[in-house]
């Protein structure tokens, strides 16, 4: 099949996966293998293994890195530092889309950058929003002040303190957050050590309203 003839195919989607291709019949072995070759000649970009995209140039569809990050990787949400950059709760721009997810820690790298995933419990699955790109594609990404208690899920402290969150975390904008909201999805979590990082998130976040 010609690779002109392929796109046409599938330049009004965002992404297609390797198991589309048994649509096309008989051609489905020969289809496998020229994916390889116009994968070297840039043609398409694999953003993990089975999961490809058109390159930008003759897909017709836009692809952001949200969307991508909830594409490739089920059960996940974009979460930790890169929503907290994106909320102003910290000051680094960061380049790699942290999201977590119900399954196995993961990270994948392809033309639009790094890609990481952390494994968090179906009970502690909660506290994200759906929201559109550029493009108009939905995407999953957790509200504020869950995203920072994600982060603090997984932070490897010895024991909270508010020189971590200030020296380290060097947490910023906490007014924004809504207390109510932080103390709800910090109880949901039914851990000592989120629940000491609530008290003393909610005195910074008081002392800055002060």
């Amino acid at each position: 099949m010609r690779y002109s003839e392929f796109a046409n195919k599938f330049n009004n989607y965002p992404y297609f996966r390797s198991d589309s291709l048994r649509f096309f019949g008989k051609q489905y072995r020969t289809l496998q293998n020229q994916l390889k070759a116009w994968e070297k000649q840039g043609k398409i970009i694999r953003l993990r293994r089975e999961f490809y995209t058109l390159n930008d140039k003759d897909r017709r569809v836009g692809l952001s890195r949200p969307f991508i990050a909830n594409s490739i990787y089920p059960d996940s949400y974009i979460s930790l530092e890169y929503a907290m950059s994106l909320a102003g709760l910290i000051p680094e721009m960061v380049s790699t889309l942290t999201c977590v997810s119900l399954h196995k820690r993961a990270s994948f790298e392809n033309a639009y950058g790094l890609f990481t995933y952390r494994q968090i419990s179906p009970s502690i699955f909660f506290g994200f929003r759906k929201e559109k790109d550029e493009f108009g594609l939905s995407h999953l990404i957790a509200e504020p002040e869950k995203a920072l208690l994600d982060f603090l899920f997984f932070a490897k402290v010895a024991r909270p303190s508010r020189s971590f969150l200030e020296d380290s975390l060097r947490l910023q904008n906490l007014g924004t957050l809504a207390i109510s909201r932080l103390r709800e999805f910090a109880k949901r979590f039914a851990m000592k050590k989120i629940e000491l990082f609530c008290s003393i998130i909610i005195d910074m976040i008081r002392e800055e309203r002060a």
